[in-house]
């Protein structure tokens, strides 16, 4: 069936609508660009009671979903709404089946704005309230236990971070997992592949997704035209599931839960997460050090170069992951069989880079995403000092009309060059941890583990 045409008050109803969307996003980054908080999470209610279920009015709803007996006694009922999520009760006892009440809580709306502790007690009361006002369903329960949460960054940028960023970003946070590459439902051709997703055990999962383009293709905001045409929004989600919140947090119980505890995890993850970016920069140099041998020995020193090049560039064509990281990973290598190793290194970056010396365009390895990586891990350590000030959650400030975005830097030839040669200058063959070491100078204010190592 076709749908009705909007008359034009209508259309400019749905337009001032959006432009209000598009503001109330940008009022979420008026004090920072990066905030640490929770997002959906899902709890079971213990020692429930239901009373005032009237099912004549709930089968009218289209909103409630009901599951009755032959006998028509109610034996379950879901319930869900844009305001609070869902409720899933079961009533069925036959077959020593347990009862339970289930409530996945959302922001709603835009759900741009992640929450604390204390937020996620107040959308439950509100949850509970709205149900028995609008559906006359009066819930009572002694104590809220998690079967899920999510545990979110949200960041906005100057731009879209590339796919490789977003792709190792991801990674280094999955545990050294590749991640999944996915597409919104209507846009299935997508190559920048604005979801990513990564199951790294049944209880643990991660998600990084682009919430401006989730908010557009939900009609939340102006697809052209949009006050956020200069800003980019990306979610980093680590879900955990009941076991892992136990193991991780000590307790699934939200009254025993506090803000101090999910900010301790989220700085250990974030400890652990820096050590797996160390591997995969080293993992990285060792493959870079055996293609480049490979390479040599079949083609010579005189094609050896291109070779390297066109390998590099089919890689990540092939497999949307970059075989040399970007061209520090040169910088750091021990590459053989070479008797002048620096000149060595130094003539292979500067074949990398002579795209943009003479079209202005970067080859992939000059994007610097281990730099842009290390910047924003950065960022997610400032976000937790915040929290550990002012709690978890968005953190606006209502007095400020600018918008906070972490810039991705564009780092030119001559930046990069000189701390390429910094680098050989002072990468002798036997320097031990030469990476970690390197790694590890960024972060000179953090007691981690991996700097005693």
């Amino acid at each position: 069936m076709a749908r009705r045409k909007l008359t034009p008050e209508e259309k400019e109803r749905r337009l001032e609508e959006k432009i209000n969307n598009e503001n109330s996003i940008l009022e979420v980054f008026s004090s920072k660009s990066c905030f640490a908080g929770i997002d959906k999470c899902k709890v079971s209610l213990q020692d429930f009671s239901v009373e005032r279920v009237e099912i004549k009015n709930l089968k009218q709803d289209s909103s409630c979903n009901l599951k009755t007996s032959i006998d028509g006694e109610l034996l379950g009922l879901d319930i869900k709404s844009e305001f609070f999520g869902k409720i899933t009760i079961s009533f069925d006892t036959s077959d020593f089946k347990t009862p339970y009440c289930y409530i996945e809580l959302i922001h709603g709306g835009l759900n741009f704005e992640t929450v604390g502790i204390e937020g996620i007690k107040n959308r439950l009361a509100n949850a509970i309230d709205f149900i028995k006002n609008n559906y006359g369903i009066i819930i009572t329960y002694s104590t809220a236990l998690f079967l899920e949460i999510e545990l979110a960054y949200t960041i906005a940028f100057d731009k879209t971070p590339n796919l490789q960023l977003r792709s190792f970003l991801h990674k280094c946070l999955s545990s050294g997992n590749p991640p999944n590459f996915g597409n919104e439902k209507s846009k299935k051709n997508n190559y920048d592949y604005p979801i990513l997703s990564c199951k790294i055990s049944n209880e643990e999962l991660t998600v990084t997704y682009d919430k401006i383009e989730k908010a557009k293709r939900k009609g939340q905001i102006r697809r052209n035209g949009s006050k956020l045409d200069n800003i980019n929004v990306q979610r980093f989600e680590l879900v955990l599931k009941k076991n892992k919140i136990e193991k991780f947090l000590g307790t699934n119980s939200l009254d025993l839960l506090n803000d101090a505890q999910l900010i301790e995890y989220l700085e250990t993850k974030l400890h652990s997460t820096i050590n797996v970016y160390i591997k995969l920069i080293e993992e990285s140099s060792i493959k870079t050090k055996k293609v480049i041998q490979d390479v040599y020995n079949k083609h010579g020193p005189k094609n050896y170069i291109k070779a390297l090049f066109n390998q590099v560039n089919n890689h990540s064509l092939r497999t949307l992951s970059p075989l040399v990281l970007d061209e520090e990973i040169i910088a750091l290598t021990n590459i053989s069989p070479f008797k002048n190793k620096a000149r060595t290194k130094r003539t292979i970056i500067e074949s990398f880079q002579n795209s943009e010396e003479d079209y202005s365009e970067k080859n992939e390895t000059g994007l610097m995403i281990t730099w842009h990586v290390r910047d924003i891990f950065k960022l997610f350590y400032e976000s937790l000092e915040v929290a550990r000030e002012k709690g978890l959650g968005c953190h606006k400030d209502t007095t400020s009309t600018h918008t906070y975005k972490h810039v991705l830097k564009d780092y030119p030839l001559g930046y990069r060059n000189n701390i390429f040669d910094e680098i050989i200058k002072s990468n002798t063959r036997n320097q031990k941890n030469k990476i970690r070491n390197h790694v590890l100078k960024e972060f000179p204010d953090k007691d981690l583990d991996i700097n005693k190592k």
